[in-house]
């Protein structure tokens, strides 16, 4: 259920926590791919499996998704200091891979993109995807200006998720804490 006075997430689930983290991370690339014309049921599991694979094998990871409007897709300016990358287009690499009918070029592309987004997703950071698929930037921070009332609060990975929870442009939050 979700607490919309705080926007916090509360599991009472009984299944096993890796079932639980595999059903939010799937809500999650439903976000991702919301706006994909094209292969949307590929592009979401091969984002589903690029995401899992960086839990795995990361300390923590902090992903937001934000509206894709092409050309003007803008980083909120809440995100500060990160590096803005030209797009890496999940579904275009699915759809080239399968038009090249699983070329080894076009395999080879598609696997390098994928490794290269996984460490992105692993730098310490916010990596930033869009509604179409696409990831747009990484290693961006939240500045926190924190009030003496709130120095106990949990650490920085928190506080830039609660921050993010409340900004407008950003469409969803997904937060792995060791």
């Amino acid at each position: 259920s979700r607490d919309n006075k705080n926007n916090n997430l509360v599991s009472l689930s009984l299944k096993d926590i890796e079932d639980i983290v595999r059903d939010e991370v799937a809500d999650f690339c439903d976000v991702i791919v919301r706006d994909v014309k094209r292969d949307k049921s590929e592009s979401k599991e091969m984002i589903n499996k690029a995401i899992n694979t960086a839990i795995q094998r990361g300390h923590g990871n902090l992903i937001v998704v934000i509206e894709d409007k092409d050309e003007d897709t803008v980083i909120p300016d809440v995100l500060k200091n990160g590096v803005k990358v030209t797009p890496i287009d999940f579904p275009d690499l699915y759809f080239s891979y399968f038009q090249g009918k699983g070329s080894i070029e076009n395999h080879s592309a598609l696997e390098k993109n994928i490794d290269l987004i996984i460490s992105m997703m692993n730098h310490d950071g916010i990596t930033v995807f869009t509604t179409k698929g696409r990831v747009v930037g990484f290693h961006y921070i939240v500045e926190n200006n924190i009030k003496k009332t709130e120095e106990n609060e949990g650490g920085s990975r928190h506080k830039a998720y609660n921050k993010l929870c409340t900004t407008q442009q950003i469409m969803a939050v997904l937060m792995r804490s060791q």
